[in-house]
């Protein structure tokens, strides 16, 4: 019986293979290509200034022709006026520095920015790909000569159903999560050796402040299954719409929700049905940021519930909507 299970979950990564693997492979390969490049053009740079506090604040820039001006690439003290920097050479004197000491204000609070905008940027990648999945699996049965096979097989229509499913919520951000962590963590040790080669003061100082990003990141990612827990109305709604026999599933996706949105505002005057569904989508956005911020006390969780409710009752519309195709 696993084994059944388990050749279906391989069908459905190989049919859907670029979304699942090539597209986040694309990913990680420019954004550590784009390091790379960086890494080098700084290394190659000529006049960079390094300016280091005892207490730890950091300040790093570059020239830029075309502007004119140094560009800042770190500045852990936002300070402006420069006359109460030290300035160092690339054999950095014999100083202490705390490596567990407290992270400067600026840099604490810019983790908590770039581990919002990283988080932010993997649900909205992760949505859209379930999305595409979705769409794709349930729209189209397979179009090699291999299909006879698989209807042949004493597979019944609702595990068929199950599987793209948990292909699409399971498996898909798994890998997603995976490539992300493994790639942050390569851009990481590329920035770490950087950094202790061009000054072994800048290796104690930012090495620890990416690691913090790196580790915050990797605490809030796995929230990303209660995203798409609390969005899985939507998403089950997508597949019912893309089951359905015909080439206008994009219209039959959306028109359901513009039809009811008019026919309320012009018999009722009214725009609750609309208005709940943004309300829906944007709580669920902010139950998601007190989860990351570990305010888990402030969400309601009878709204996933009642999500949860209806997306079982759209999987199982689905399932007989196939059967109905099929048959």
């Amino acid at each position: 019986m696993l084994n059944l299970y388990f050749s279906q979950l391989k069908r459905e990564f190989w049919e859907h293979k670029t979304s699942l693997v090539n597209i986040p492979l694309t990913l990680s390969s420019v954004a550590i290509i784009a390091l790379l490049a960086g890494l080098i053009y700084f290394s190659l740079a000529e006049h960079k200034q390094i300016f280091v506090q005892s207490d730890g604040d950091l300040y790093v820039s570059v020239p830029n022709q075309l502007k004119g001006a140094p560009v800042t690439l770190v500045d852990s003290h936002n300070q402006s006026d420069l006359g109460s920097w030290q300035q160092t050479d690339v054999k950095f004197p014999a100083r202490i520095i705390n490596k567990e000491m407290d992270l400067p204000k600026s840099i604490e609070r810019g983790k908590e920015e770039v581990r919002s905008f990283l988080f932010v940027a993997t649900v909205i990648l992760v949505f859209f790909s379930v999305l595409g999945i979705l769409c794709s699996s349930l729209s189209a049965d397979r179009k090699d000569s291999s299909i006879l096979l698989w209807r042949s097989l004493p597979v019944p229509e609702s595990r068929n159903v199950l599987i793209k499913y948990a292909n699409a919520f399971i498996v898909l951000p798994c890998i997603y999560i995976v490539f992300a962590i493994v790639t942050m963590g390569i851009m990481l040790s590329m920035l770490s050796i950087t950094e202790y080669i061009f000054s072994p003061a800048a290796e104690l100082i930012l090495t620890s402040s990416f690691y913090h990003f790196y580790t915050s990141y990797i605490a809030v990612v796995f929230y990303l299954f209660f995203a798409l827990l609390w969005l899985s109305p939507l998403l089950a709604w997508v597949g019912l719409a893309c089951s359905y026999p015909s080439k206008f599933s994009p219209f039959i996706v959306v028109a359901p929700f513009v039809l009811i949105a008019i026919i309320e505002a012009l018999v009722f005057r009214t725009s609750h049905f609309s208005q709940t569904v943004l309300d829906y989508i944007d709580n669920g956005m902010d139950s998601v940021g007190h989860l990351v911020h570990g305010k888990s006390e402030l969400i309601d969780f009878s709204q996933p519930a009642i999500g949860i409710a209806l997306t079982a009752l759209l999987i199982t519309a689905t399932i007989y909507l196939r059967k109905w195709r099929i048959d």
